[in-house]
């Protein structure tokens, strides 16, 4: 192989990396928000555009916690704070709740975190003892923003410092 070839060869590996990169930041209705690096992007194939699902592994085991993030427009109701907390709440047995309301440059942000066991998600699945999930709500004049990490208690709770820097630096007017 002449050196020509090395480096067309070398050059083509590289732009197939780049292309299967999965990108740092990511826009959502008007804010960009900036993923967290261990945290991956997961195909969205059923859900619409307005929906961005990533995965997060645990550190120290094979726990996956789910975040999902989904834009509503102005007057939605499913994106109204009441009825997403009223959800979040319906997928655990006995759930302990949290709820917290900030502001964030010109919005507001209703953060809640559940905790129990999570009820089984499909039939012939067992529920998950020991879960967690925290959640935003993003109020703002362009539609709701709604964000939801769901997993294991350990893996979820390690994730929320990192969870709300993401949502202060996207809301945080520079």
């Amino acid at each position: 192989m002449n050196p020509a070839q090395f480096f067309l060869r070398l050059f083509v590996f590289f732009l197939a990396i780049a292309a299967h990169a999965e990108p740092e930041n990511f826009l959502l209705s008007h804010f960009t928000f900036v993923r967290p690096l261990t945290w991956q992007w997961v195909p969205n194939t059923v859900l619409d555009s307005s929906t961005i699902v990533m995965k997060i592994t645990g550190d120290d085991t094979n726990e996956i916690a789910q975040m999902v993030m989904v834009h509503y427009q102005p007057g939605a109701g499913l994106g109204k704070r009441i009825a997403v907390v009223k959800r979040w709440k319906e997928q655990f047995v006995d759930p302990q709740v949290e709820t917290n309301k900030v502001r964030i440059g010109t919005n507001s942000v209703i953060y809640t975190e559940v905790k129990g066991p999570r009820k089984p998600v499909k039939p012939g699945v067992k529920e998950q003892p020991d879960s967690a999930l925290i959640g935003a709500v993003i109020e703002d004049a362009k539609g709701n923003i709604v964000l939801k990490m769901i997993g294991p208690r350990s893996t979820v709770q390690k994730c929320k410092a990192d969870f709300q820097k993401m949502i202060a630096d996207a809301l945080t007017p520079e």
